[in-house]
């Protein structure tokens, strides 16, 4: 992982960030927050990103949870990089464990 990657990687989650502020502003109250899941070679990445999603959802006004995924193993289809209809399942529940962790209404 080099200065280039961790710029990318600041310039996704500080739009997620803005992203964020502006549902507190439309009357958002909730927001689960999905992060990132390994992938071969890019676990030096995946860690910084999640790490920098924890500390936007902690500076948010809005209620923020991070669906952590990083203990997961994702099957991923053709490409390498996108989740097999299982994978997108294995997603859909750890964000529904962290709706119910945290009671979090619909």
């Amino acid at each position: 992982m080099n200065d280039a990657c961790k710029q990318q990687i600041d310039e996704a989650v500080n739009i997620g960030a803005d992203l964020l502020e502006q549902m507190h502003t439309d009357g958002v109250a909730h927001v689960i927050w999905m992060g990132f899941f390994y992938i071969g070679g890019l676990e030096k990445a995946v860690d910084y990103g999640s790490e920098a999603v924890v500390k936007a959802c902690e500076a948010a006004k809005i209620h923020c949870e991070v669906a952590d995924l990083r203990d997961l193993q994702i099957p991923r289809g053709w490409d390498g990089v996108h989740p097999t209809e299982e994978g997108y399942k294995m997603l859909a529940q750890r964000i529904w464990d962290v709706k119910l962790e945290n009671e979090i209404p619909m």
